[in-house]
């Protein structure tokens, strides 16, 4: 918008309408543009998990929540994260999801756990995200 605004104020010189007008657009911009975004990204991430070939490529992955942080095991491997590497915790309404620090995250489908095991380990991992924040 800055941009615009100085090509405006180069071809026309100074307005006020305009000015205003600009700000008030990159206002809006800058306060709606980052949440629009990152709904966009969950419902495209939801999309993309929902696929299914995952699980099957995969195989079945076990993720413990404790005091030290995360411990996920799977045919792949085993991983142990503490909690100061958790980004976020997030609670939709069809997954968990616990986003850690770079590429690397879990989304858990509450079909899969339950809803109320996922609000308790969404608490539980929360609570401890929290004190290492």
């Amino acid at each position: 918008m800055l941009c615009f605004w100085l090509f405006a104020l180069a071809t026309d010189g100074f307005n006020w309408v305009s000015t205003t007008l600009y700000l008030a657009v990159s206002v809006l911009w800058f306060f709606l543009f980052p949440a629009r975004f990152d709904r966009r990204v969950q419902r495209y991430t939801e999309k993309f998990i929902d696929e299914g070939s995952f699980g099957r490529s995969l195989g079945p992955c076990e993720l413990t929540l404790s005091e030290s942080g995360l411990h996920s095991k799977s045919s792949m491997g085993e991983s142990t994260f503490k909690w100061s590497s958790v980004d976020r915790v997030l609670l939709t309404d069809s997954y968990l999801f616990i986003f850690l620090t770079g590429p690397i995250g879990y989304p858990i489908l509450l079909a899969d756990v339950g809803q109320d095991a996922a609000k308790a380990a969404y608490d539980y991992a929360l609570s401890h995200h929290l004190k290492t924040a």
